[in-house]
C-alpha cells in the first residue's frame, strides 16, 4: 500500500503491515482447517461408497432409501461441518479482537509519537488508552457482535450447498471418484468465501480500530481549536472501484463495475474523525468496509489518512467553515449560524452535546439514579452506556454512537437529582428493554426500538419543546 511521508502515518502504515501479517496467519490456519473438512469427507465417502455402491461402484439415492439411510448420509455432513464451524469462527474471532485492539492502541501511541506532539501537550496530558477504555472498545467492536450472524449465515450456505451437490451427485449416480470431486470442488469454493470473510474483517477492523481511537482523541481535545481530521485515500491503481481487473482467455483486461460504488471520487474526501464520508446513491460510511453494503465494503482497500489540524487548516482542506460554539465544542457553519445566533433547536443539541460529556466522565449521576428510583445500578450503568457511549447497527448498515438528545437528557437529569416524571422511569424501562433486545437477538437498533415502544412508548408521552429549557449549568461544565 502507498507510504505517507508523515512520522504519524508511517506508525499506522507499520500496524497495518502487521494487521495483514496476522491476516495471513489466518489464511493459514484456515487451510488446515478445510483440509481436514476434505480429508474427513473423502473417508466418509469412501466408507460409505464401500457399504452401499453397487458392483459398478455406482450410488444411487434409492440405494441409500432402500437401506433407510438417506437421512443419516445428509446429517453426517452436516456434523463433519459443524466440526470445523467453531474452529473457523474461533480464528476469525481471535484475528478480530487483535487486529481491533492493536489498531486502537497503537493508533494513541502514533498520535504520542508523531510531529503533532507539541499541539497536543498544549490540551491533554496524557492522550494514551487506558485499559477500562481499550476494553469496552474492544467489547463494543461491531465485528465482534456481528460476528456469530456472519459465521452462521457461512454454516447454513456451505451446508446447503455441499447437500445440494450430494443429491445431484445420487440422483446421477455418481462413481466415488467423481462424488469426491465434486464436493471437494464445493468446499473450496467455502474456503474461498471464508477467505475472503477474513480479508473484509481484518480491513474493517483496521480502520474500525484507527477510527473509534481516532474519535476517543477528538474528545480529549475538548474545547481547544484542534480538530482530528480524517482523509479517505484509494490505492490509485486500476482496481480501484469501479475499476476492475479480470482475467480472460487472452489475458488480464480493465473494466467498470456496475454496481454503483465509485472510490474513486472519495480520493481525498475530509471529515472529522467520527462523521460520515458521503459515497453516494444515500450510501454513508465512516470509514472504508463500514457503509454495511457489500458493493462498497466487500474485498474493499481504501484507508483513512489521519491529521491534526487547526479549525483554519480543517477549513482550508474542506472548504467549510468552522467556529469554535464557546461551550468547548467545534461546530460547521457552512449551513448553520455559530453561537450567540442559534437556533432554538440548535442550542438544546449544543446543550445535550456537553450534558452527554459531562455524563461520561464518571459514574455519579449512575448512583445517584439507583439511588433515587428501584433500578439495579447495573441497569442504570446498562442503560447510560446504551444511550451516550456505546455504538449501534442501524438499519442501513450504518454503526455509530446515537445523537445526543435533549429529552433525554432532561429525563436524566430529573432522576439524578430525585424529581423524575412518571415519563422518566417510562424512559428507563424502554432503554432497558430495547438494549437488552438487541443483545438477546443480534438486531438491528429500529427493530429493538419497534419492540420496546409496544411495551413502553416513552416517545410518545415526552414534553414539547416550550420545557427543553432547564437542563441545569451544573451539569454542563
Amino acid at each position: 500500500m502507498p507510504k505517507s511521508k508523515t512520522s504519524l502515518n508511517q506508525i499506522l502504515y507499520d500496524l497495518r503491515r502487521i494487521a495483514k501479517h496476522r491476516e495471513i496467519l489466518t489464511d493459514k490456519k484456515i487451510n488446515a482447517i478445510y483440509d481436514t473438512l476434505k480429508k474427513d469427507l473423502r473417508s466418509f465417502l469412501g466408507e460409505s461408497y464401500e457399504k452401499y455402491a453397487d458392483g459398478d461402484g455406482r450410488l444411487y439415492m434409492s440405494y441409500l432409501d432402500a437401506q433407510r439411510k438417506r437421512a443419516w448420509f445428509l446429517n453426517e455432513i452436516v456434523k463433519n461441518v459443524d466440526n470445523i464451524e467453531p474452529l473457523l469462527q474461533k480464528e476469525v474471532s481471535d484475528l478480530i479482537n487483535t487486529v481491533y485492539e492493536k489498531c486502537y492502541s497503537g493508533m494513541a501511541d502514533a498520535v504520542n509519537k508523531a510531529d503533532t506532539r507539541v499541539k497536543l501537550e498544549k490540551i491533554s496530558k496524557d492522550i494514551s488508552v487506558q485499559p477500562d477504555v481499550l476494553k469496552q472498545a474492544v467489547n463494543n467492536n461491531i465485528s465482534k457482535l456481528t460476528l456469530p450472524l456472519v459465521m452462521q449465515k457461512h454454516r447454513a450456505d456451505i451446508i446447503y450447498q455441499i447437500q445440494q451437490e450430494l443429491s445431484i451427485g445420487l440422483m446421477n449416480g455418481d462413481r466415488y471418484e467423481t462424488m469426491a470431486k465434486r464436493i471437494s470442488e464445493r468446499v473450496s469454493v467455502s474456503e474461498n468465501k471464508a477467505k475472503s470473510i477474513v480479508r473484509t474483517e481484518t480491513h474493517r477492523n483496521v480502520e474500525s480500530g484507527f477510527l473509534d481511537c481516532g474519535e476517543y482523541i477528538q474528545d480529549k481535545l475538548g474545547d481547544s481549536d484542534l480538530i482530528y481530521a480524517v482523509t479517505w485515500r484509494t490505492m490509485k491503481d486500476e482496481r480501484v472501484r469501479p475499476q476492475i481487473r479480470r482475467k480472460t482467455k487472452k489475458g488480464w483486461k480493465s473494466g467498470y463495475n456496475k454496481s454503483g460504488a465509485n472510490h474513486v471520487q472519495m480520493e481525498g474526501q475530509t471529515v472529522k474523525a467520527g462523521e460520515m464520508f458521503d459515497l453516494g446513491g444515500g450510501v454513508t460510511a465512516a470509514a472504508p468496509s463500514k457503509s454495511g453494503v457489500a458493493a462498497h465494503d466487500c474485498n474493499c482497500r481504501c484507508y483513512l489518512e489521519y491529521n491534526l489540524m487547526t479549525a483554519e487548516e480543517f477549513a482550508k482542506v474542506t472548504g467549510k467553515k468552522v467556529a469554535n460554539d464557546g461551550n468547548g465544542g467545534i461546530i460547521e457553519t457552512g449551513g448553520k449560524v455559530t453561537s450567540s445566533n442559534f437556533t432554538q433547536i440548535e442550542k438544546f443539541e449544543q446543550q445535550a452535546k456537553r450534558f452527554y460529556e459531562s455524563c461520561t466522565r464518571n459514574d455519579n449521576d449512575v448512583k445517584a439514579i439507583s439511588k433515587n428510583t428501584n433500578f439495579d445500578y447495573n441497569d442504570i450503568l446498562s442503560i447510560k452506556n446504551h444511550i451516550m457511549i456505546e455504538k449501534h447497527l442501524f438499519s442501513n448498515g450504518n454503526v455509530r454512537k446515537f445523537d445526543p438528545d435533549i429529552d433525554q437528557a432532561l429525563a436524566w437529569q430529573r432522576l439524578m437529582e430525585g424529581r423524575s416524571r412518571d415519563s422518566d422511569i417510562l424512559f428507563l424501562n424502554h432503554e432497558l428493554t430495547e438494549l437488552k433486545y438487541m443483545k438477546e437477538n443480534n438486531c438491528d437498533y429500529e427493530t429493538a426500538h419497534r419492540f420496546s415502544t409496544k411495551k413502553y412508548d416513552w416517545q410518545s408521552v415526552i414534553d414539547g419543546i416550550a420545557d427543553k429549557d432547564d437542563i441545569n449549568p451544573k451539569w454542563l461544565k
